[in-house]
């Protein structure tokens, strides 16, 4: 059975934000890094995952994703490097999931803010 294009750049893409995640895999995330996850989101979610509590998120593909953003490892700057141009392209198109052009522009910014905090208490801390 032969693969339509649409179908070849979402394995291209699957593929690449496999990879990512797996960058993670022996990251250890701490309750401080919950904490920080929780203050960023949006607060309609805040409550929900404060209540399934720090173990839960540690399977959240969002969280996870915070924890490599916040050690430096943008899935942005990943599937830059790893995707052909087209199925760059595509994946910048995709709205499911928070992986749309706006999730994308939103969680750079999201990241920026929470660096800059995260800067700010390792200098007061040292």
């Amino acid at each position: 059975m032969l693969l339509t294009f649409p179908q070849v750049l979402r394995m291209e893409v699957q593929q690449a934000v496999y990879q990512y995640f797996q960058l993670g895999a022996e990251l250890v995330p701490t309750e401080a890094d919950f904490s920080d996850w929780l203050a960023g989101l949006p607060p309609s979610l805040t409550g929900l995952y404060r209540a399934a509590g720090f173990t839960a998120a540690r399977h959240n593909p969002s969280f996870k994703r915070f924890l490599l953003e916040v050690r430096g490892f943008s899935l942005h700057e990943h599937l830059t490097q790893q995707l052909s141009p087209a199925a760059f392209a595509w994946w910048l198109t995709l709205d499911e999931h928070g992986s749309g052009p706006d999730a994308n522009r939103w969680a750079l910014t999201y990241h920026r803010q929470l660096a800059a905090r995260q800067q700010e208490r390792f200098a007061t801390h040292w």
